[in-house]
Order: structure tokens, then C-alpha cells, then sequence
């Protein structure tokens, strides 16, 4: 049964909303990064994800361990392409390495929908072919190589790779497409980069619940799932079911320097074998906007 669980990056976007939701639920929780969270309910180490012997200690006795600690921010990434590789990459074969020594059962491994690439068809589902094109993609799958090594060295332990496509909800930072939105819409015009390629927004609420099912129901040997809501939407079509919401027209001015290198037209993904844990994507896009716009409530 799985008591105690560590959580790696822990005070990120994700990690605060899944710390705070595996407290509800009962589970001991251990946080280890360089920043502690917004929160006290939880036992911090402060920690680097590059310091093995600091996060193997760490690791010692917990029951599942959620590998978080990444390199995510579109300017970081293209800013400083090896810095990524080095914390994606380097920090999850030391998380393998702890998790390995460890008497954790479990490790779930918060993995890119990137990592597929340009689509042969869509929806993905978890057999499309990966030929990653952007950086951040190629760093997530050589990670899942690693991971997918170390199930082999212990297979009866549960790894689990998600494949998470694009997360949006409160507290997400403002360099991400929703925020950016959000933030502009004091003023006459909000500016974008490509408004017409579709991507596929799952809520955080949605992503947390995902955890909470692989937890509950974690299957010896490697497990990758696909996380998503399973539709697409544009930029364009966001402003619009905003400026709905709101009872407002939004304008739109496209400036060609934000549009970036390594993307495609659109991705949409198949969650059926997450599905079939009993998870389910239950935040609409429609939903989604109205609680970050009115603060209604959990959708």
C-alpha cells in the first residue's frame, strides 16, 4: 500500500496543485527541490535534481516516487538547450538510480505529448512512431529511454511515463498561450504568434486526477499513457470562447517573431489507455476558461 510518496518539483505549477491534492487524500508527502511550496502541510528537502546522493537519501523509504524536476519554459529551452538536457536527462536517470535503490514500487514520470513529433495520424495514441522536432521532446524521450531501462533491470516495479499534452489552469506561468491571453485583456488588442495551429488543452485539475489513477491502480513493468482532453482548439478559437464568456470582442494583432520552430498544424491525443484506470477528462475547454475567468469553482 502506498503511504509516503516523493514528489520531485515540487513547488512548479504542477507539482503545488498535486502535493496538495495527494495531502487530502491521506498520503504522506515528502517535497524535495530548490524552493520550498506556498504551502506547509508538507515535509521539504531542499535539494538539487543533478545531486544524487542527496535525492537517493531522499528517496530511501518512500512507497512511489513523482519525477516532476524539469526544464519547461519555451525561453529557457531554446535559451540554454544544453542546461535542458542536463536537468531532463541527467536528473531522470538520478531519480532511476533512487528509485532502483529504493523500496518504492512506483515511479510516475511527468513526460511532453512533444516527444511524438509531427503526426502520421491523429489522434496519437501510445504506438505512434516518436521522432521528436523540438528540444524539449528530444530530452523527455531520451528520459523515457532511461526509464524504460531501468523497468527492465526491475520489472516487477511499476514505471510510469505520462505523456501530457497542454496544461492549463491557475497559478500557470504568463510565457504559456492561456495566460498570455489572460493578461492582455486590459488592453484594445492582445498580441500572438501562430493563432491558427491547434493544440490539445487539458486542465489542471484533470492532470492531478491522472496521478491519483496510476497511483491507484499502478501495474508492474513500464506503462506510458497519453494525457489530454482528446479535442484541439487555436489560439484564435480560445480568444473567441473568451471574448463569449466575457460578452466582449477580442482583437487580435499576429506578430511572426513569437511563432516557433519545430511545430505543426495540430496534435490531438487518444487517453483511452489512461481511460481505462477509471481517469477521465471531466474540465471542457468552455469550463476550464470560465472558472480561470470567474472564479466559479472547481468545473
Amino acid at each position: 500500500m502506498i503511504k509516503k510518496i516523493l514528489v520531485t518539483g515540487c513547488s512548479g505549477f504542477i507539482g503545488q496543485a498535486l502535493c496538495i491534492d495527494l495531502i487530502n487524500s491521506g498520503f504522506r508527502v515528502i517535497g524535495y527541490g530548490k524552493t520550498p511550496p506556498r504551502f506547509d502541510q508538507i515535509e521539504f528537502i531542499h535539494g538539487d535534481i543533478l545531486d544524487c546522493d542527496v535525492l537517493k537519501s531522499a528517496a530511501k523509504e518512500v512507497d512511489a516516487i513523482i519525477h516532476l524536476a524539469a526544464v519547461t519554459a519555451h525561453n529557457e529551452i531554446v535559451n540554454y538547450p544544453l542546461k535542458t538536457l542536463n536537468v531532463n536527462l541527467q536528473g531522470t536517470v538520478n531519480i532511476a538510480e533512487a528509485f532502483l535503490l529504493s523500496e518504492a514500487k512506483v515511479l510516475i514520470y511527468s513526460s511532453t505529448g512533444k516527444v511524438y513529433g509531427y503526426p502520421s495520424y491523429l489522434p496519437y495514441n501510445e504506438e505512434h512512431p516518436t521522432r521528436p522536432s523540438t528540444i524539449l521532446g528530444k530530452t523527455k524521450l531520451l528520459s523515457e529511454n532511461v526509464l524504460e531501462f531501468c523497468s527492465f533491470l526491475e520489472p516487477n516495479k511499476s514505471v510510469n511515463v505520462l505523456r501530457i499534452f497542454q496544461v492549463y489552469g491557475k497559478g500557470q506561468r504568463a510565457n504559456f498561450l492561456i495566460p498570455t491571453i489572460l493578461s492582455q485583456l486590459n488592453k484594445t488588442s492582445i498580441t500572438l504568434g501562430d493563432i491558427d495551429a491547434k493544440r490539445d488543452y487539458i486542465f489542471l485539475d484533470d492532470v492531478v486526477e491522472a496521478f491519483n489513477a496510476v497511483l491507484k491502480k499502478a501495474i508492474p513493468g513500464f506503462n506510458l499513457y497519453n494525457l489530454g482532453s482528446g479535442k484541439s482548439y487555436s489560439a484564435k478559437e480560445i480568444v473567441y470562447i473568451i471574448s463569449k464568456i466575457i460578452n466582449s470582442p477580442i482583437e487580435i494583432e499576429v506578430d511572426l517573431s513569437r511563432f516557433r520552430k519545430g511545430e505543426y498544424d495540430d496534435e490531438r491525443t487518444d487517453t483511452g489507455k489512461l481511460e481505462r484506470l477509471g481517469w477521465q477528462c471531466r474540465t471542457s475547454i468552455e469550463m476550464g476558461l470560465r472558472y480561470l475567468l470567474t472564479d466559479e469553482g472547481r468545473c
